[in-house]
């Protein structure tokens, strides 16, 4: 969003669009989670758009995305978020808590 303050025009990311209007009031335990939650996905927009748009690239059809399955897969495996596989042709689970 453009920010058109007195002191300059500047564009803020969405993580900051989207906690402005709560800086006055008290964080609750929902913005203590959304926030680094926010930033992270922020942080790594580009891999996560590419990563969507190389599946749109590769279109699979229904219940039988294995290209899109094992793209995603391949992410969890680098950043080390454990998965569950093998729950069905193109499922898998993961929890991050």
């Amino acid at each position: 969003m453009l920010d058109t303050g007195e002191s300059s025009a500047r564009i803020r990311s969405p993580t900051e669009t989207r906690f402005s209007h709560k800086k006055n009031s008290g964080m609750k335990a929902v913005d203590f989670l959304q926030r680094p939650v926010c930033e992270t996905i922020d942080a790594h927009r580009a891999e996560i758009v590419d990563i969507g748009e190389a599946i749109m690239d590769a279109p699979e059809l229904g219940f039988k995305e294995r290209q899109a399955v094992d793209r995603v897969k391949e992410v969890f495996r680098r950043t080390g978020l454990p998965y569950e596989d093998g729950l069905a042709l193109t499922v898998f689970d993961s929890s991050l808590i």
